[in-house]
């Protein structure tokens, strides 16, 4: 693996100019253009042992694991190669979601000068080092456990190689295969030096995208200048290894199996006492301690400036914000406190953005993208643009590149004489033309009837005998999900905006009765308002369900945590921006989590 090897991974991306991550793919880009990773948040959020190097080895293999199969490689000197490691690993290399690269190149990627870094790095992968560090706790009601994510490990000193095998059963959902991660630059976190500035960064980022998503995706409201979130002074040391030296691996250690134990449920308080009681911790655990030695380090290394405990200087905060860029986001914070002893028992951080820009890289990443952006305009259309043509149509698509990439495949797949192809490109964007094989009509015959749908969204008749809809609004409402399951189109109109068929049907076909009676009990209010229902409203409705279903949940615990005068978040809101989606668990707790509200309504009345 070098550099370039890197980009063309699947897990990697770089940044448009308009702060968008797009996939590497291979089409040949520039060098320098920066390498991001998708890192789960799962992993970010998790409460290990692990050193800086193992963080920075994971982001490695994270960016490097690649699907392998013993069919892909059959007949090769590879196969053979892995025949061997099998027999003296007992770990099967040839098959799996597998990270493979050169020692030398994890190096360099890292800027890693130190003399013992082979040393070192032959260390780590010892079993017992490096895997059992990369574990999950995790908490289901009463349920609490442990997976891990590593499988096997091999430090090839003949080849310069380290190879890495993921758990195939948690494999999707830490490499992010269904969205749910926060993207990190790889040469960034390269750069930190010490691991607590590492994972505060990752942390605040992963939250500062959240509470962004929330905001204007979900919410549909501007974003604001900074977000707030919450962690109990012990939940935050732990998160950032703060004590990760005070916990031993070994099994025969009985103080650090109890606070492992006390850690899988959440009870950080608790944990923290028991390692101060066995006098286990012997920096950090007091306050000002902690505030001087970390929070300032940490603080120096995101936001370049020593003093993050700002209140009344705000001025001075700013002007400190406009004159350093370090990392991609900055941070203040201040104390929470007991109302009784007056005691530091957490933290409030106030994320931002940073937004200044240097000009002169901002045109780089422009002219860059521009000339990615000819390039793959010519692949699709099979001529060589010029400077000229490429204005042409990006005039007439308002700077939109997906509606020239549609125009494009419109075009490409043209089936009469062509005299002017741009011409033809400009008059497909103005129209708003696509390609005919952007959907396959073929596949619209009826792939759903409406017997099926019945079945699938109306189990039992649940709509109407338990969730108290009417007969005429199921039937409105399951004549629009028939159209939308089994149209022709290419694009369906939501909200006024043509939206890809397959992506529109990927939202709507796992709805659940719930959700569709939630969405009838909107409609319904609009009806009492004087208003009246259209397709396109109806489809949108649809459309939206999910998420507007599961945000009624989310704000109503959320006001009721903020009745109770508690700043900690609602348990189990672990979602995110739009890299990411609800998993199947994420559906099942918050299902819970709806009738558990219901129950206290009633309850209440």
């Amino acid at each position: 693996m070098d550099k370039n090897d890197l980009k063309n991974n699947p897990m990697t991306y770089y940044m448009e100019p308009d702060g968008q991550y797009s996939h590497f793919n291979s089409t040949p880009y520039d060098v320098s253009t920066p390498v991001f990773i998708k890192k789960a948040n799962m992993l970010i959020k998790r409460v290990g042992t692990s050193s800086l190097f193992s963080e920075k080895l994971m982001l490695a293999a994270i960016a490097t694991a690649k699907k392998r199969t013993k069919a892909d490689i059959v007949g090769s000197e590879e196969l053979q190669y892995y025949e061997d490691l099998y027999r003296r690993t007992k770990t099967d290399f040839s098959e799996g979601l597998i990270s493979e690269f050169y020692n030398k190149d994890i190096k360099e990627l890292f800027n890693m000068k130190s003399s013992s870094f082979y040393n070192d790095l032959n260390d780590l992968m010892n079993h017992e080092k490096f895997m059992s560090n990369w574990t999950i706790m995790t908490k289901d009601d009463d349920i609490t456990g442990v997976t891990a994510c590593i499988t096997g490990t091999v430090y090839d000193n003949k080849r310069g190689k380290t190879l890495i095998k993921w758990n195939n059963d948690i494999a999707e959902a830490v490499l992010c295969s269904k969205g749910n991660g926060t993207m990190l630059s790889l040469e960034l976190m390269g750069g930190f030096k010490d691991l607590q500035s590492f994972n505060t960064y990752q942390l605040l980022k992963e939250e500062l995208s959240y509470h962004e998503y929330v905001q204007t995706k979900i919410r549909k409201q501007k974003p604001l200048k900074e977000y707030s979130t919450s962690f109990s002074l012990a939940e935050f040391r732990f998160l950032i290894s703060t004590y990760q030296v005070s916990i031993s691996n070994s099994e025969k250690d009985e103080i650090a199996s109890k606070v492992k134990e006390l850690l899988r449920q959440s009870r950080y308080d608790e944990a923290e006492k028991m390692l101060i009681s066995a006098n286990r911790i012997s920096s950090y655990a007091d306050w000002h301690d902690f505030r001087r030695y970390v929070l300032t380090n940490v603080s120096k290394a995101v936001n370049g400036f020593k003093k993050a405990q700002y209140k009344k200087e705000l001025d001075e905060y700013e002007k400190a914000c406009m004159e350093n860029h370090p990392t991609d986001i900055h941070f203040r914070y201040e104390e929470l406190k007991d109302g009784n002893t007056k005691k530091v028992t957490g933290i409030r951080f106030f994320v931002r953005w940073d937004t200044e820009k240097d000009e002169d890289a901002t045109e780089k990443d422009k002219s860059r993208h521009i000339e990615r952006l000819k390039n793959e305009i010519s692949l699709i259309l099979k001529m060589q643009l010029s400077d000229n043509d490429l204005n042409a149509l990006l005039d007439a698509a308002d700077g939109d590149t997906y509606k020239i990439k549609n125009a494009c495949e419109y075009t490409a797949n043209y089936d009469g004489e062509i005299d002017n192809v741009i011409g033809l490109v400009i008059s497909a964007i103005k129209n708003s033309y696509s390609s005919p094989q952007k959907f396959d009509a073929s596949e619209a015959k009826e792939r759903i009837s409406i017997d099926e749908i019945e079945t699938r969204y109306n189990p039992d008749n649940r709509l109407i005998t338990e969730l108290g809809i009417s007969i005429i609004e199921k039937n409105l409402v399951f004549n629009a999900l028939y159209e939308m399951l089994n149209t022709k189109k290419s694009h369906i109109k939501i909200s006024g905006t043509d939206r890809p068929s397959e992506y529109v049907i990927g939202r709507v076909k796992d709805l659940k009765p719930e959700e569709i009676a939630f969405m009838v009990s909107k409609m319904e209010e609009r009806i009492k308002s004087g208003k009246t229902l259209s397709g396109t409203y109806i489809r949108t409705m649809l459309y939206n369900a999910h998420d507007e279903y599961v945000m009624a949940g989310y704000e109503k615990s959320i006001t009721q945590k903020e009745s109770a005068g508690k700043f900690s978040k609602p348990v189990g809101k672990r979602t995110d921006f739009e890299q990411r989606e609800y998993s199947d668990e994420d559906y099942k707790k918050l299902e819970r989590k709806k009738l558990q509200w219901l129950k206290n309504e009633k309850a209440e009345k």
